[in-house]
């Protein structure tokens, strides 16, 4: 689906909030963010979540920044959650349902805590649900590399 938002780099993580809840009304197993000049790799993608179970929480994507290397990638405090950079990236049911539903006060916060990038932000929101998840005894997060999930048009 085509999220109906204002294209600026400064609503993109609204936008990415819209897509998500969008997912969880659709009643999606997984979650799939792709840029708009980009082709999603659907042989992939499939390949690549066969073995996934949409209840574990996983987070998957073409390059993990684990480390902070540009001041835009860093929050307030100078602080910094790894996260899926680039044009694509893919969340199981279980985080979509903690980001955008469960959790969504906090991920409307983004402002406070965040960045205008979504990709950092949405490192934000899952390395929020994975330290909720271990505080409740829960399945950690699973950080998927996958090698490339989308081309440019």
């Amino acid at each position: 689906h085509r999220i109906a938002a204002s294209e600026s780099y400064a609503e993109l993580p609204d936008k990415v909030l819209l897509m998500l809840g969008r997912a969880l009304q659709g009643g999606y197993d997984f979650a799939v963010k792709v840029d708009d000049d980009q082709i999603l790799d659907m042989d992939v993608l499939m390949s690549s979540i066969q073995d996934a179970d949409p209840k574990d929480p996983l987070y998957a994507g073409v390059y993990l920044w684990e480390q902070g290397m540009y001041p835009n990638q860093l929050g307030p405090g100078e602080s910094f959650e790894k996260y899926f950079g680039g044009p694509c990236y893919l969340l199981s049911w279980s985080l979509v349902d903690r980001i955008a539903r469960q959790h969504l006060s906090n991920s409307v916060a983004y402002n406070l805590y965040g960045t205008t990038s979504e990709d950092v932000d949405m490192g934000r929101w899952v390395g929020y649900e994975d330290h909720l998840l271990s505080e409740e005894g829960g399945k950690a997060v699973e950080y998927r590399s996958i090698e490339s999930l989308s081309e440019q048009m």
